[in-house]
């Protein structure tokens, strides 16, 4: 098994112990989804947003990239259509990507700690397993940094 299948399988693990995670915390009423929805829902957003970013930072949609997302999300998405999607929202995501989800993670550690340091490691994950399904560009590098600058501030 190659590294880029050993990180796309440990995601997946850590994904669905993350939503099992969200779901006890909403059973202890530590979540407002009147406000932000369900928890997975709006964690999936955020990790979403952080995949198209980083898959449209060399300005490239791979064909690897595409069945990276639709294998561990259940979509259907082609490289095309990945382009398209970013072309219509790319200043929404990229916006999303430096506030939006450094602030969804400052939430969650806020209610818990262990929960935000395991949704900032599987967020890494998710990093190196774009930055690696068709080689790093440095303007995917430069994303990830970012990212990671803030998610440890």
């Amino acid at each position: 098994m190659n590294q880029l299948q050993n990180l796309s399988d440990a995601f997946k693990l850590q994904y669905e112990k993350f939503v099992n995670g969200c779901a006890a915390i909403e059973e202890q009423g530590l979540w407002d989804d009147t406000r932000y929805d369900s928890m997975e829902v709006y964690y999936y957003n955020d990790i979403m947003c952080v995949i198209l970013c980083l898959v449209s930072a060399d300005g490239i949609f791979s064909d690897e990239e595409a069945a990276f997302i639709d294998r561990f999300f259940g979509f259907t998405y082609t490289a095309a259509e990945l382009q398209e999607m970013y072309g219509t929202e790319g200043s929404n995501i990229r916006s999303m990507l430096t506030n939006e989800v450094p602030a969804g993670y400052r939430l969650l550690k806020s209610i818990n700690e262990k929960m935000a340091a395991y949704y900032r490691d599987m967020l890494f994950i998710v990093c190196d397993i774009i930055a690696g399904s068709d080689g790093l560009h440095p303007a995917e590098s430069a994303e990830i940094e970012a990212l990671k600058t803030a998610l440890d501030a």
